[in-house]
């Protein structure tokens, strides 16, 4: 499905949250600190019995450290009611100014209530509150979807994205663990006479078949009937993922037409990964390289969090960000797919 274009609409205030904003800085977790939380004081005589590859972390991951709030009461909500309000401050709003609240999660704190609701609550704010459960892509579908109520009338949006996949990895699951980390990010969207906005976006899905990344779990959960933890995914799964990028690629290629692309912010599952998308559109992706350095995967907050990171940095270097067009891409377990262009 292809959605756009929306214009009149601006970014009014951004922002991202890890949870060494929260807990301070112990919350960050270098290879060793993963090690040593999953395998005890004598890891590293574990990882030399096993002939473990140290330096493939960051040579095919491309991570040096994430952010995790496992082991602590830190939960999905409590970093996306710090990612709005630092964004709802950044736009020099106050939360009654809000609309629409939409919230992109793959780990909430409950399975069946909704965390935008939750949120507005907290914020106290009187507005629609929208959840997106989307996997990976989810901030994504959540950044179209405020564009299509922006275009029936929503005059300000809050749009927030939150994982904490660290306290869903398994004891002993060095893989993910070494690959997963925590966060949140936030936009503010506003209704005006620019010519910025939604250019476009496309969502779809691919048929796959193999084991999956995704927690294996079912509900309603049974005893003994479900391990809530991510599963490591087989060859037969990566195949199908690895063409369901190539097509999700192809898709925003298509869609982006004449648009004078000025830098692409895609989920970030590894290196190699985010360098082959890189690569189609003849972009340098930095903003997403240096977040997955250093916080790891980071789920649907990935995109999101790279596109408000590349706006900073604009920001900070000429007062602004205007005149951007920037695009993104997801694939999410499933497998979803969605990509966009925002005119900045």
């Amino acid at each position: 499905m292809t959605l756009g274009p929306v214009e009149g609409l601006s970014i009014k205030g951004m922002a991202t949250v890890w949870p060494e904003d929260l807990t301070g800085p112990s919350a960050c977790m270098a290879d060793e600190d993963v090690y040593a939380a999953l395998l005890g004081n004598d890891w590293k005589l574990q990882l030399d019995a096993a002939s473990w590859d140290y330096s493939r972390t960051e040579r095919e991951l491309g991570v040096r450290s994430r952010s995790w709030t496992r082991d602590t009461d830190i939960d999905s909500i409590d970093l996306a009611i710090a990612a709005a309000e630092k964004a709802l401050a950044d736009a020099g709003m106050s939360p009654a100014r809000v609309d629409c609240i939409i919230v992109a999660t793959c780990t909430p704190t409950h399975v069946t209530s909704t965390i935008a609701a939750k949120l507005a609550k907290m914020l106290g704010a009187s507005a629609a509150a929208i959840d997106i459960r989307a996997g990976g892509a989810g901030a994504i579908n959540a950044v179209a979807t405020a564009a299509s109520y922006h275009a029936t009338g929503c005059g300000v949006s809050l749009v927030v994205a939150a994982e904490v996949s660290s306290k869903y990895l398994g004891e002993h699951d060095l893989s993910n663990a070494l690959l997963f980390g925590d966060g949140a990010a936030a936009v503010v969207i506003e209704s005006d006479s620019s010519k910025g906005g939604l250019a476009a976006a496309v969502i779809g899905n691919s048929g796959w078949s193999g084991i999956p990344f995704t927690v294996s779990g079912t509900l309603p959960p049974e005893e003994g009937g479900g391990d809530f933890v991510f599963q490591r995914p087989d060859d037969v799964y990566r195949r199908c993922l690895a063409d369901s990028w190539r097509e999700a690629t192809n898709e925003l290629r298509n869609i982006s037409g004449e648009e004078l692309l000025t830098e692409i912010a895609p989920y970030a599952v590894t290196r190699t990964q985010l360098g082959e998308v890189c690569a189609a559109f003849e972009l340098p992706g930095k903003s997403a390289l240096q977040l997955l350095e250093q916080h790891g995967c980071t789920g649907c907050v990935s995109p999101l969090a790279a596109m408000i990171e590349h706006w900073q940095q604009c920001r900070n270097a000429r007062g602004d960000f205007g005149g951007e067009v920037l695009a993104t891409l997801a694939v999410a377990g499933g497998i979803s797919w969605s990509g966009l262009i925002w005119r900045s």
